[in-house]
């Protein structure tokens, strides 16, 4: 018997590449037969692949603001608000709904790899299990950010108290023809200079340690984790495990494309600004191993933004 889908945040980077990756994978056909998004724009950006495969309904609504909601077997609430007030009460409002349409449904939240804090060893690669010190988050700019996905995070396993099924992925950083570039992300300020062919740019005098999962592993990920009846409640970190040394990787991209780099010399050999995600228990439970490694993830990246 065939499923529905329901994507709440298709406008962002992850419903748009969970979107697009039906659309470049016919397999799901034969499973999923419905896909639902949320998405506020009347912009129409869905391909011909994806309709001629899937029966597609667009819903024109706020979560924050919705008051019903149709039923979808699996559910994936990657809702990012600009504002952390709302977005807040959007998950609390969702929560309401979810209890009366969606308590026969599997539930993902994208939740982020920034609950964990700060990271400043090399040996410092976090896990689901671990405790969670918030007093790390006083030396980060994430702090705020931080704590709204763990307060998110708290909403959601009380609703799998209520035998709803519920699964938290712990998101790290990726990249993919979505990402925008115009943001703090040093990546997507790397791609953005490739493309204007300006100086690529670096402005810590630290080593800075990255991982970058490509945008179709990322959604075979997601996908993977609703799909499956776990057993109520999980959580799952959801990126790439291999490091890429920042100087190194801005170094390479500034030979490999002819640009200047622009990089402050390193003062303290022994400070590590890093955000690496332990995946050993996704990895196990799905047998999953990422199509590509960080930097050529990367490169495909910049060449889809290069077309």
């Amino acid at each position: 018997m065939k499923k529905s889908i329901l994507i709440i945040g298709s406008g962002g980077f992850f419903g748009n590449s969970i979107l697009d990756y039906f659309s470049k994978n016919k397999k799901f056909s034969k499973k999923i037969n419905k896909i639902i998004f949320i998405k506020k724009s009347k912009k129409n950006y869905l391909n011909n692949d994806l309709r001629k495969n899937f029966e597609i309904i667009q819903i024109k609504k706020d979560i924050s603001k919705a008051k019903v909601l149709p039923y979808a077997d699996y559910v994936i609430y990657c809702v990012i608000s600009k504002s952390y007030s709302k977005d807040l009460n959007a998950v609390k409002n969702y929560i309401k709904l979810a209890k009366k349409y969606h308590s026969r449904s599997k539930i993902v939240y994208t939740s982020s790899g920034a609950v964990y804090g700060k990271q400043n060893k090399s040996k410092d690669i976090k896990n689901e299990l671990q405790k969670i010190e918030t007093q790390s988050f006083l030396t980060t700019s994430k702090k705020k950010y931080a704590l709204l996905k763990l307060k998110n995070e708290k909403l959601f396993r009380e609703l799998s108290l209520v035998n709803i099924n519920v699964s938290i992925a712990r998101c790290f950083a990726f990249v993919g023809k979505y990402l925008p570039l115009k943001s703090n992300y040093v990546i997507g300020n790397f791609i953005q200079s490739i493309i204007e062919n300006k100086d690529i740019v670096i402005k810590s005098d630290k080593k800075v340690f990255r991982s970058y999962m490509q945008s179709d592993d990322l959604a075979e990920c997601l996908l993977k984790l609703v799909t499956k009846r776990s057993s109520n409640f999980n959580i799952y970190n959801i990126g790439s495990d291999d490091a890429i040394d920042i100087h190194s990787l801005g170094k390479d991209l500034a030979k490999k494309f002819q640009l200047n780099l622009v990089a402050p010399k390193i003062k303290n050999k022994n400070k590590y600004d890093m955000y690496i995600p332990n995946i050993k228990k996704f990895r196990k439970d799905f047998k999953f191993n990422k199509s590509l490694n960080s930097k050529k993830a990367i490169i495909k990246t910049i060449k889809e933004f290069k077309k």
